[in-house]
């Protein structure tokens, strides 16, 4: 098998950079990480070298060439490396849609609302106080609660 350069540019306490790594470890995936200073202006030469349209976190550089966007790249993972073991995304059409939906909804009503807070010191301090598992534990009740209430896209 041949050697591959990966690298993943993401940012401490980003969900869209957790979702990454997580993705990659799933995978067996080695790669290396990049943090990108998001309180640092001007950005990082290497984030607009890769990212120069959006510049922004995440950006996944598979042998030399980017992929912008979380969701894009978590696909682009689960397809490029599906022989590897954990399956990303639902094999199923309909499931992988309904993942695809809840996917966005997280990052358009959870993870963007936080965003502008990003520089606060409160949000600082809760992201230090519970870390990604915090996080993430508030994720999975969000969803649960609203995979109650909806019949539409229950699975």
């Amino acid at each position: 098998m041949c050697e591959e350069e990966v690298k993943l540019l993401g940012a401490w306490g980003s969900p869209f950079s957790w979702r990454l790594e997580v993705a990659l470890k799933m995978k067996g995936v080695e790669y290396e990480y990049f943090d990108e200073d998001l309180m640092n202006r001007p950005k990082s030469s290497l984030l607009l070298e890769y990212n120069p349209v959006h510049k922004k976190i995440p950006v996944l550089v598979h042998n030399g060439k980017p992929i912008a966007e979380s969701l894009v790249i978590l696909e682009y993972i689960d397809e490029i490396w599906n022989d590897r073991p954990g399956i990303l995304l639902p094999q199923d059409p309909r499931d992988r849609a309904i993942a695809r939906f809840w996917a966005k909804f997280m990052d358009d009503k959870v993870c963007l609302p936080l965003t502008p807070l990003s520089s606060d010191l409160f949000l600082y301090d809760a992201w230090t106080t519970t870390g990604a598992f915090g996080f993430i534990s508030y994720e999975v009740k969000v969803l649960n609660s609203l995979n109650q209430k909806s019949s539409v896209l229950r699975l």
